[in-house]
């Protein structure tokens, strides 16, 4: 049997899309967490251990609520995605990333993540991988990489993987 050479490195991220809109089955989708609760479980969990966030642009307020109630000596690393391009070009979605990173008050993302592979394989792919490259060649991010749901995707998305600094 092989072993994960990551195995050892796995972290665990807190999600944040409930805290800045209506999500989940805990509050019935039909209010996003209290900030006050926010800001407790932001707490607990950096005492427990979570010292990273997932968060995306198209999380309503979570980005502004977590830097809002986020204790000063707590410096989660965080993971965001950039929205689906739709008719957007990837520069303007590269900057809602830095205006995001501005909003957290994070030196740098710990990785940027594509909501749909399909941006990356589609005719605008190699402005996303542009887009997404000097994002990290500026500082931005650390890493960049995509959000994959079946098999076929994950390998047309390793095929164009150059190189090792990518998450998948």
């Amino acid at each position: 049997m092989q072993t994960n050479h990551l195995a050892n490195k796995a972290k665990l991220a807190l999600g944040t899309v409930q805290f800045g809109m209506p999500y989940g089955i805990m509050n019935g989708a039909t209010e996003a967490v209290p900030e006050a609760e926010v800001a407790a479980i932001l707490a607990l969990a950096w005492r427990r251990g979570v010292d990273m966030l997932d968060t995306a642009v198209g999380y309503g307020r979570a980005d502004e609520i977590v830097a809002a109630v986020c204790p000063a000596d707590i410096s989660f690393a965080c993971v965001t995605k950039m929205p689906p391009l739709g008719d957007e070009d990837a520069e303007v979605r590269a900057a809602e990333i830095v205006k995001a990173q501005a909003k957290l008050r994070v030196s740098a993302f710990y990785a940027v993540l594509l909501h749909r592979a399909d941006d990356l394989l589609g005719p605008k792919g190699g402005a996303v991988a542009r887009a997404l490259e000097e994002l990290r060649r500026c500082g931005v991010c650390e890493r960049t990489g995509v959000s994959v749901y079946d098999p076929a995707t994950l390998n047309a998305v390793l095929d164009l993987a150059s190189d090792r600094k990518s998450v998948v």
